[in-house]
């Protein structure tokens, strides 16, 4: 006897709509319960098509956004494949596990970023206008540099207790200190063997300032920390703001 198999209601079709593949990935977002990737499917795909992303960057990018909105640290393999629409099994083909997965998503992110900056700089003559060029890509506000942070806040908060991660982060570092040297080129005297070099406190005033802007409701947007980080950098008087427009 030949069993019959029947088709749910609610099982997606097998064949595009006639609207196209946009409709088709929409409902599956929404057949799956997956209201992150029914919210940024679309913008990464045509940011794949002009970047000419391969499949499995595609996915990174995916999942990396997911990553970056599940800033707990217990998130499993099993919650972003869920929120991608993937089967765990394929999350488990590519990354071996959160880990892994959280350290393909911070090489990702570093370089999307990094590449945007040098970008920003190219061109730029040394001087304190490369220097706010660096700073404004750092802290544009929008979605992609809003993933970055996020997703380094919690590679670094991962960190702590892996070691491999802390690994990837120095090599990620390594390549962003370099930029941070190139933006204060002419600005700063060279670093003196057994100081602090001047990357190093260039990042931390900017890490300082952005998590602060991140966890907190101090009136901190991109302008004023790049303000703050110059004026804390050059020991220039600290950026003063009216009352009514801190308060906001």
């Amino acid at each position: 006897m030949t069993a019959t198999t029947t088709t749910a209601a609610t099982s997606p079709p097998r064949t595009t709509p006639a609207d196209g593949l946009p409709s088709m990935l929409a409902y599956l977002a929404r057949a799956l319960k997956t209201p992150t990737i029914g919210r940024c499917w679309e913008e990464l795909a045509a940011q794949a098509r002009d970047e000419n992303w391969s499949h499995e960057e595609y996915l990174a990018a995916v999942l990396q956004r997911q990553v970056a909105e599940r800033e707990s640290a217990g998130t499993t393999m099993r919650m972003v494949a869920e929120e991608a629409g993937v089967s765990t099994g394929m999350l488990n083909h590519y990354f071996a596990n959160r880990q892994d997965l959280l350290t393909q998503a911070l090489v990702f992110v570093s370089e999307r970023a990094q590449a945007r900056m040098r970008e920003a700089v190219e061109g730029v003559p040394p001087g304190r206008a490369r220097l706010e060029a660096l700073l404004d890509s750092a802290l544009a506000e929008d979605q992609q540099a809003s993933e970055t942070w996020r997703v380094w806040i919690n590679a670094y908060a991962e960190a702590v207790r892996l070691a491999d991660l802390r690994h990837t982060i120095e090599a990620r570092l390594h390549s962003w200190y370099e930029l941070i040297d190139t933006a204060l080129e002419g600005l700063v005297p060279p670093d003196v063997n057994g100081s602090i070099p001047w990357a190093w406190r260039f990042d931390a005033i900017l890490n300082g300032l952005t998590l602060q802007a991140l966890t907190s409701e101090a009136a901190l947007d991109g302008a004023r920390i790049r303000d703050e980080v110059i004026a804390m950098l050059f020991g220039e008087q600290p950026v003063v703001v009216a009352a009514a427009s801190a308060a906001r």
